[in-house]
């Protein structure tokens, strides 16, 4: 396996690069990396995606997936770290750490943002590629998860494409992006989307979430609105894995 690209990934190879990454001490309370460094976790694919197995993987049967998608100036990885120990414990998916970031001028205008959806949206796209021709990934069973930034594109990305995603969890976002023609096709795939804010949530964000969720109501789409103690922070892991297994349809979770 030195050197080189691998066409497919054996049990075995994704078990031995899950050890040479350090995941064991992600995801069982060891050492974990500090927020913005660069120990990465997971296999590593040639476009840069990382991939993260469940720790009862098995490449015979085609596994849900949640996609992380990274707050401003941070990454994926980053993101999932959060999340990781209670992925590992007792999240039955596949991890998809998409490459890139985005800066605030991701979002300095209208036009500025729009450019940004559509370039996560084929990034996501091409990461979701790989794990489905990998790793065994449903392709009907997807969601996406993010926070701040990456909550508006967890938001905006069904909406661009909704046939692509099963589902989706939204972490303090104004949830802005309207694409109302994608509405009926959401419902007609039976979407399931959650929406966290922390209590002390800014008004324009907390507003911003609540309206999403009347929306997606009024539309006959499953939605749940949470909160959690804390401000403009990320949700707490256990609430969090709650909700992926919500918007996966309640077969996402091990005891």
């Amino acid at each position: 396996m030195s050197g080189g690209t691998p066409g497919r990934w054996t049990r075995r190879h994704v078990l031995a690069a899950l050890g040479a990454s350090g995941l064991a001490a992600c995801g069982s309370g060891g050492t974990r990396p500090r927020p913005g460094t660069v120990a990465d976790v997971g296999v590593g694919l040639a476009d840069g995606t990382r991939i993260v197995v469940p720790r009862r993987f098995d490449r015979r049967y085609r596994w849900p997936a949640v996609v992380f998608l990274p707050s401003t100036g941070r990454t994926a990885p980053d993101m999932y770290r959060t999340y990781a120990g209670e992925h590992q414990a007792h999240g039955r998916f596949i991890a998809i750490l998409p490459p890139g970031a985005t800066g605030t001028e991701g979002y300095s205008s209208g036009s500025a943002f729009a450019a940004t959806v559509r370039q996560w949206s084929a990034t996501v796209a091409a990461s979701l590629s790989s794990a489905i021709d990998q790793f065994g990934v449903a392709p009907a069973r997807v969601v996406l998860t993010g926070f701040s930034l990456g909550g508006d594109l967890s938001w905006a990305l069904p909406l661009v494409a909704p046939n692509r995603y099963a589902g989706t969890v939204v972490m303090g976002s104004r949830c802005g992006w309207r694409q109302p023609e994608s509405l009926p096709r959401l419902r007609a795939n039976q979407f399931r989307a959650a929406l966290l804010c922390g209590r002390a949530e800014a008004a324009v964000r907390a507003g911003g979430s609540a309206a999403a969720a009347s929306l997606l109501a009024g539309s006959g789409i499953a939605c749940r609105l949470e909160s959690y103690d804390g401000g403009h922070t990320r949700a707490p892991p256990a609430l969090v894995i709650d909700m992926l297994d919500f918007a996966l349809g309640g077969t996402s979770r091990m005891s």
